[in-house]
């Protein structure tokens, strides 16, 4: 009984064609008002994150191209990389790290991923990017390298804030890791510290590459 009762009302409820065409205006505008909301916010969203990858490649790009690399440049490709992304969300974040496939210091015969210096700029006070050790390298994104080769490593870290804070959540941020190889004919890339020191960078080098004068000071 209640079965058939239940039919009943579905039957009526979907044959009926009463309505108020205001009420149905109200509701579907809202509805195609939310969804327009949503889609220019994701919109954005996404060409920002567009934007921050490329300008990423881009200066990983000048800095696979440098002989030497200076504390000076270093906040140069910084700025560059904020102008490309059109960011007014926060600082931009950058940490440059060199890495090689290099002879273990416990053991000569095996050769590990080491950190030959690594470079870092931006974030604001208990948000400042931190350099790479040899207990930070994101091994996942580091190809495979014959022994000896090395690479340079760009990332970048991007703040978002969306559009509409009600249609996503208030803020977002992109990495991007880039992995690119020195285009000059050396094993590594120099990393030549300038006499005076740029304000929010922080550089370290590996104690066992000083003999390979991968950090120069005198510049």
């Amino acid at each position: 009984m209640n079965t058939v009762l239940l039919r009943a009302a579905i039957s009526a409820l979907w044959t009926d064609e009463r309505g108020s065409s205001p009420v149905q205006f109200a509701i579907w505008s809202l509805l195609l008002g939310l969804w327009l909301a949503f889609s220019v916010a994701i919109f954005v969203a996404w060409d920002n994150r567009a934007d921050s990858s490329k300008a990423a490649y881009a200066v990983s790009d000048i800095f696979s191209r440098q002989e030497e690399i200076r504390n000076n440049l270093f906040v140069q490709m910084h700025d560059l990389t904020e102008d490309l992304v059109n960011n007014d969300s926060g600082d931009v974040k950058m940490r440059l790290t060199s890495i090689q496939l290099a002879p273990s210091p416990g053991d000569p015969t095996v050769f590990t991923n080491q950190v030959q210096w690594s470079c870092a700029i931006g974030g604001g006070d208990g948000d400042a990017i931190t350099v790479h050790d040899n207990g930070s390298i994101p091994h996942a994104v580091i190809p495979p390298m014959p022994d000896g080769d090395s690479i340079l490593l760009t990332e970048t870290f991007v703040p978002y804030t969306a559009i509409s804070r009600q249609v996503l959540p208030t803020s977002f941020e992109w990495e991007n890791q880039i992995v690119t190889q020195p285009r000059r004919p050396i094993a590594f890339v120099p990393l030549c510290a300038s006499a005076a020191a740029q304000p929010g960078v922080s550089c370290s080098v590996n104690a066992d590459f000083n003999n390979l004068q991968v950090f120069v000071d005198d510049c």
